[in-house]
């Protein structure tokens, strides 16, 4: 039990304070004065809410041939080719008493812990947005800085095709080998390539 000696200060004399600059465990406290006795208050300690795992997977569309990526983090922003597959998981030190994602603008999307404790989010990305966790405890404290993360969406472009030879109309005779060359080029690659003949 500690005893701190209070002592009227400035023009209010029968205004007493106390200060705790920092309180890292929970405390009770009473006021006396001369034979009153105030009732015992308790003050709780509570933090505010932190990570204390996270998942970021991106699954690239099976036609690109690029491999998914996976992160212990998430990144302020990551460039995804559109259609890719995003999934989010996040696991916290304190319980939460609302989770949700904010997608850009005032679009939220609640999650809820499933039996291991992770919270999880997927999509299939077409559109770029902004994704920023928003977490509150039952004692109404949020993150003092939620990350932010910037999905920029990469849009896959037209296959392009050039053909190099021949480079004009030309007569040929029946018995003649004729070679067709053309060059085709794709963001990622040529899966498949058709030439048809009229």
């Amino acid at each position: 039990l500690q005893r701190v000696l209070l002592v009227p200060r400035g023009d209010a004399q029968n205004e007493l304070t106390h200060r705790i600059r920092a309180a890292d465990q929970p405390f009770a406290y009473q006021f006396e004065a001369g034979d009153g006795r105030s009732p015992w208050h308790q003050v709780d300690v509570a933090t505010r809410p932190e990570f204390s795992q996270v998942e970021f997977h991106v699954t690239p569309p099976q036609y690109t041939g690029r491999a998914a990526q996976q992160l212990a983090t998430l990144p302020p922003s990551a460039t995804i080719v559109e259609g890719s597959t995003l999934q989010l998981g996040f696991t916290l030190k304190q319980p939460a008493e609302t989770f949700h994602l904010r997608l850009g603008g005032d679009r939220l999307e609640q999650l809820t812990a499933d039996e291991a404790g992770w919270y999880r989010w997927q999509s299939t990305i077409t559109e770029s947005m902004e994704i920023a966790p928003h977490v509150v405890t039952p004692q109404g404290l949020a993150m003092r800085d939620p990350p932010v993360c910037k999905i920029h969406v990469y849009r896959d472009r037209a296959p392009v095709v050039n053909v190099v030879n021949p480079t004009d109309e030309i007569a040929v005779q029946a018995e003649d080998t004729i070679d067709i060359r053309f060059e085709a080029e794709d963001d990622f690659a040529i899966g498949r390539a058709e030439l048809l003949v009229t």
